[in-house]
């Protein structure tokens, strides 16, 4: 692999005999619990650590913060419509999971973000990190118990991921500024 043309001209000598520093110290002073958000986040396979550098360290709680869960559906690139489990947390990461456990991906909101309802039950989602659009849909009541998701706390109304999503937006907004 080493010899691949992308490494040309790299020493992995020198490379391997440097030493280099690591964030472990600085973060066990700033953030003693992040072993407590790495576990809170294994079931999704991945820490995002998106805008850690822009952010208020203090507000690393907030950040971090479940705004809503709840499945909706979401239309694949064969214009399939998934059921998925969704999660969105207050520094912009929709996450989304096949069975609530196996994490399949990710949208991104920023404070550019569009949300657009295109129909009763139906929001387009403008991701800028990726340049990608997402169609978001409210399950039915055949694919969905409403009263089962309320139970847990979950919410599979569209209006109400609308409100959420666009309150996250000027939240984002509002750091920024």
């Amino acid at each position: 692999m080493k010899t691949h043309p992308f490494f040309e001209g790299i020493d992995f000598n020198e490379v391997s005999s440097r030493e280099f520093k690591t964030l472990g110290p600085i973060f066990n002073k700033i953030l003693p619990d992040m072993q407590t958000l790495k576990h809170q986040e294994k079931d999704s396979k991945r820490i995002s650590m998106m805008n850690v550098g822009a952010m208020n360290l203090n507000d690393l709680g907030v950040e971090t913060q479940v705004v809503l869960k709840g499945q909706l559906c979401k239309k694949n690139w064969y214009g399939n419509k998934q059921i998925r489990f969704f999660e969105l947390y207050r520094y912009g990461e929709l996450k989304y999971f096949k069975d609530m456990k196996d994490y399949k991906g990710s949208i991104f909101l920023s404070k550019d973000s569009k949300i657009t309802k295109v129909a009763k039950t139906t929001i387009k989602v403008f991701c800028i990190k990726k340049e990608k659009e997402y169609m978001l849909i409210q399950p039915d009541s055949s694919q969905v118990s409403f009263a089962e998701e309320k139970k847990k706390g979950y919410v599979s109304f569209i209006d109400e991921w609308i409100k959420e999503m666009n309150n996250v937006i000027e939240y984002l907004r509002a750091k920024e500024e």
